[in-house]
């Protein structure tokens, strides 16, 4: 979220990398049975889905921190990879010898996620249809607005959805945390993006050990409002304060009264 500023998505990847695809989009365009549309996202084409043509995404400096902390090789973990534009932003950056973790819970997002992977032919995108909190759960209730292509969906219940007209659809997902999911998989990220619809805190306690041992650079996006009870926005400074983090940038989007804000964190 970016304070008004917003970039289309149609900008990924290098035009000759779209010529070779162009062929097998429309093999596959059948079998979807959706149109490909070439989008951009940060200057280079990307291959989306139909039903995303036009699409705008308001992350313009997450977008640029991204680019300007990733280099060839490195591990990029996507928390809340919604429809997978910051994921496929990640893995131009990390490069075939990298690894881009997409974790996202609504199975509607997860089904865009693929799509992407595939059509792009982004064989270093791994996806994981899980929430992301502080411990595993084989089973816990995940929130969807509506169908769940949306951008509220949540482990915590959103005010705004629940009073909004879309309604709730509560499911059950599999949980897991950062640390326990690094452990298992031998991944080490270099940066973090987290944007879970006011879970953050929990993710960031999932994920001591990272932030302890390894340090990585953290993108997070905070909604103060839609926290749950008994929690503030400054707890989650607090906590990454207790782990040597500082804010090193920031960007604001206001969105119906309430702020939301970007924020980039690199360890001191």
């Amino acid at each position: 979220m970016d304070g008004g500023k917003h970039v289309r998505c149609d900008q990924l990847w290098p035009q000759e990398i779209c010529s070779r695809v162009s062929s097998r989009a429309q093999a596959w365009r059948l079998s979807d049975r959706a149109a490909i549309a070439k989008n951009a996202l940060g200057g280079k084409p990307v291959w989306t889905h139909s039903r995303l043509w036009n699409h705008v995404v308001w992350d313009e400096s997450v977008l640029r921190w991204i680019t300007e902390y990733l280099k060839p090789g490195d591990v990029f973990f996507d928390v809340g990879a919604h429809q997978g534009w910051l994921s496929m932003a990640a893995a131009r950056r990390t490069g075939r010898s990298g690894r881009v973790v997409a974790f996202e819970p609504s199975p509607v997002s997860v089904k865009f996620l693929h799509f992407h992977k595939r059509m792009n032919c982004l064989t270093q995108m791994e996806i994981v249809p899980k929430a992301v909190t502080r411990e595993n759960q084989a089973a816990t209730q995940f929130l969807l607005e509506g169908d769940g292509d949306s951008v509220m969906n949540s482990l915590v219940e959103i005010e705004n959805v629940r009073n909004g007209t879309r309604g709730i659809t509560v499911i059950t997902v599999e949980a897991i945390s950062l640390d326990s999911y690094s452990q298992q998989t031998g991944l080490v990220p270099k940066m973090i993006k987290i944007d879970t619809e006011g879970s953050e805190i929990w993710v960031c306690e999932g994920a001591k050990r990272l932030l302890a041992q390894n340090r990585p650079a953290l993108i997070v996006a905070t909604h103060p409002k839609w926290l749950p009870d008994g929690q503030k926005i400054e707890d989650l400074f607090a906590l990454l304060s207790r782990y040597g983090y500082r804010v090193a940038a920031s960007d604001t989007l206001q969105c119906n009264t309430a702020d939301f804000r970007d924020y980039l964190f690199l360890a001191e």
